[in-house]
């Protein structure tokens, strides 16, 4: 299947807010389309929105979002016409945005960490080292770590699911049986811990 022959199967995704990967998952959309890859798995829900999962990280995105590519290489960047991709297989156009999504993501953590590590409520987008070298990686690891040692099991618990995992505060509070203003709470004391112990991570 082309990607033409695809997104003349998926609904739209204008208007429509970006859900979270397991929104997403959850809301029994069927699947069009599936690509299984070395490490991970491209798939096209029939809501337009396309959930690519790699070395254990997911990322959403939209189908028909995009139109025209730019790769960045090392010394220039390269930029291809939508149309190139219209009659390729489905999956290439998409793979190549779902990697550019962990690259984003990564760098979005990396700013992250080493800014005021004061977390906001969008989500803190997963992390992926599959592009990366194994310096970020290692010292993107390193930052989890040091962030998990300062907070309970609960605290833990819940911050995965929020930042890691991309789940909504409702969500959570169901899988762990609480109210969502308990998770609000919890996500609260985990913001004023990483602040008052933001030194350690300078």
């Amino acid at each position: 299947m082309t990607l033409r022959e695809l997104l003349g199967r998926i609904e739209s995704t204008k208007g429509q807010k970006l859900p979270t990967a397991g929104k997403l998952i959850e809301s029994g959309s069927t699947v069009e389309a599936m690509q299984e890859l070395n490490d991970g798995k491209l798939t096209v829900f029939h809501n337009g929105f396309v959930l690519y999962e790699v070395s254990g990280k997911r990322t959403v995105f939209r189908a028909d979002g995009r139109t025209n590519y730019t790769y960045s290489g090392r010394k220039e960047d390269y930029s291809f016409d939508g149309a190139d991709f219209m009659d390729m297989d489905w999956w290439v156009r998409l793979v190549m945005e779902g990697e550019d999504r962990m690259t984003e993501n990564l760098g979005r953590s990396v700013r992250f960490n080493e800014s005021s590590l004061s977390i906001e409520d969008e989500e803190l987008s997963y992390l992926s080292s599959s592009d990366f070298d194994e310096q970020k990686g290692i010292f993107l690891q390193d930052i989890l770590n040091q962030a998990f040692e300062m907070m309970t099991e609960r605290q833990r618990e819940v911050a995965t699911y929020y930042y890691l995992d991309g789940m909504t505060g409702d969500e959570i509070a169901k899988i762990i049986g609480v109210s969502r203003s308990a998770i609000a709470c919890t996500l609260s004391d985990i913001k004023k811990k990483m602040k008052k112990n933001i030194d350690m991570f300078n």
